[in-house]
């Protein structure tokens, strides 16, 4: 079962759903967890309509293994064969 999260803009520390009900209080910027119901009527909402939050769950794309760069001490995307930051060879992650 998925359960839909939706993120939060800049400056919003949670929601109110339909029926009164409030998100906890979460750092701004971050996502929340809703239901099937509030994830429609947020979709629904004038605040959906000005783009201003989704009630679709975003995707997300990412890889089960990475890319270590030692030099950073940061694990990358495995199509990472070079570290983003500084240029050096990745090594795969074990």
């Amino acid at each position: 079962m998925v359960v839909p999260k939706i993120n939060l803009p800049a400056g919003c520390y949670g929601l109110t759903g339909p029926d009164g009900s409030k998100t906890r209080r979460v750092k701004p910027g971050t996502s929340v967890t809703v239901t099937d119901e509030q994830a429609r009527v947020i979709n629904h909402s004038s605040n959906a309509s000005l783009g201003i939050i989704s009630g679709t769950q975003a995707a997300v794309i990412g890889t089960k293994r990475g890319r270590w760069c030692p030099a950073c001490a940061r694990l990358w995307q495995a199509w990472s064969v070079t570290c983003p930051r500084c240029g050096r060879d990745t090594e795969e992650e074990e």
